[in-house]
């Protein structure tokens, strides 16, 4: 009698546990790299104040076209910007209105394979996975965590380390080249 309730207590456990969905977690990392967002853009400011960016587009790194210029509602300055500056920006669609989704990074000028990622809401370790992100035209994206390191999974199944880098310590700022 008692195996026969603890059967059923059992097989009612795993209905249960087969039934309920999976959930899945992501961070601002995975959710700029993997497409949440209508647009991540390259491209350079034209005007800045509290509430709104004015972004000429370069590029699309992911995501969707974006005409140029772009007016992009903020919550406020997560990045100190003013005109001329050149910066990455995580775009979410309203309507006809863009506002900022993940965030504004601010890159150097230059190509999108050799540009830096100067500053922005993530830590150091992000950043740097970031910029290796951008810099492969948003291929590279698989990348994973140990302890303070940082690693990219390379499509052959080895793996590369590129946070920190020799010599540098886990939180230091980004290096000058993260090649």
């Amino acid at each position: 009698m008692m195996s026969k309730k603890f059967i059923k207590l059992l097989f009612s456990l795993l209905v249960i546990f087969w039934l309920v969905p999976n959930a899945f977690a992501a961070d601002i990392l995975h959710r700029l790299t993997h497409g949440d967002q209508y647009a991540l853009a390259l491209g350079s400011v034209l005007s800045s104040d509290d509430r709104t960016l004015v972004i000429e587009v370069k590029k699309v790194i992911s995501g969707k076209r974006v005409s140029s210029p772009v007016r992009v509602a903020t919550p406020g300055r997560a990045v100190d910007l003013k005109a001329g500056d050149h910066v990455v920006i995580s775009l979410e669609k309203k309507g006809a209105k863009f506002k900022l989704k993940w965030g504004v990074f601010k890159v150097s000028p230059g190509e999108i394979s050799t540009l830096k990622v100067l500053a922005g809401p993530l830590p150091a370790a992000d950043l740097a996975a970031l910029q290796r992100y951008i810099n492969s035209g948003g291929k590279a994206k698989n990348f994973y965590f140990i302890e303070n390191k940082v690693f990219l999974r390379n499509p052959d199944g080895t793996s590369t380390q590129i946070y920190p880098l020799a010599g540098q310590k886990p939180g230091a700022k980004l290096p000058a080249t993260l090649q």
